[in-house]
């Protein structure tokens, strides 16, 4: 840059009101610098934070590694860290802190570039919260509960599925489901259901239960019935299922349809006995008229 055109140019007003707080300190932390952004954000005047030591802003933690950050800087004279401020109010700012060693008439000071990440740090909070959330109650259900990608991927499995296919949550995630519990008897139906859902997101065993059967760890084939939902997040299309052991409800059907088909006997073979006592009747009628 041209010397003259570098002189005309007042780089400190650009400074002052950069969105990002900037400090320059000592390597004792006594701030010699602070712009205006900083001091709006923090709730001081210039002239009460250039009387401060920057752990006076650090909350108790992050004071407690300055030391430690201050040698590493020394070492590699750049520095990259997230961290959390105390305002004047004491309310907390989150920040992404870039610490640079810098030269101003021939001492070594620490330019410290700080962006304010609180936004993110409450949605990753709620984020957080929700996940947790989302996991204990998935956890305490009965009955198995699977999410996949788009491409049949499995992305969560929770406890009740692990102790129904005897697969830990670690064996499956990133494994293709269909692949995994495939029974080697695919029905081509649900087969072109996951195919279309994988080009569109739609399938027709979404929002409904569907019967099919499965293939645990140990080979075993169990009849289940299958409830789909999808589930979108950000870009991508999930589906969750949720499965239903049927091998209880069918051993109870076969054994109903098993009594019924006795009863049915029973009943037919009590018509046939009504039928040859009524014969046998008829036959007593005509030898006593004879």
């Amino acid at each position: 840059m041209d010397k003259d055109l570098e002189n005309k140019i007042d780089f400190n007003k650009y400074i002052e009101y950069l969105p990002d707080f900037i400090f320059v300190y000592d390597f004792t932390g006594r701030i010699i610098y602070v712009n205006d952004s900083a001091c709006n954000a923090f709730g001081y005047s210039k002239d009460e934070i250039l009387n401060k030591k920057i752990t006076e802003l650090d909350t108790a933690e992050n004071a407690r590694s300055f030391e430690l950050r201050i040698k590493e800087l020394s070492q590699k004279d750049s520095l990259n860290f997230e961290t959390a401020r105390v305002k004047k109010d004491g309310g907390i700012i989150y920040l992404d802190a870039v610490l640079k060693v810098i030269k101003i008439d021939g001492f070594k000071y620490v330019l410290s570039i700080d962006r304010d990440i609180s936004e993110r740090k409450r949605y990753e909070e709620v984020f957080k919260e929700t996940e947790e959330k989302f996991r204990k109650v998935t956890e305490s259900l009965f009955d198995p509960l699977v999410i996949m990608d788009d491409k049949g991927i499995i992305t969560f499995w929770n406890t009740a599925a692990e102790k129904f296919f005897g697969y830990s949550a670690e064996e499956v995630l990133g494994e293709n489901l269909h692949k995994l519990l495939n029974p080697g008897k695919y029905d081509v139906e649900h087969s072109l259901a996951l195919s279309n859902f994988m080009k569109t997101g739609q399938s027709p065993i979404l929002n409904n239960a569907v019967e099919l059967s499965v293939k645990d760890k140990y080979g075993n084939i169990v009849p289940v019935e299958l409830s789909a939902s999808p589930l979108i997040l950000g870009k991508k299309i999930y589906a969750v299922g949720s499965l239903r052991d049927l091998r209880e409800k069918k051993k109870k059907k076969e054994e109903i349809e098993d009594k019924m088909l006795q009863l049915e006997r029973f009943n037919k073979l009590m018509i046939d006995r009504e039928l040859k006592m009524i014969e046998l009747k008829e036959e007593l009628k005509k030898y006593k008229k004879e």
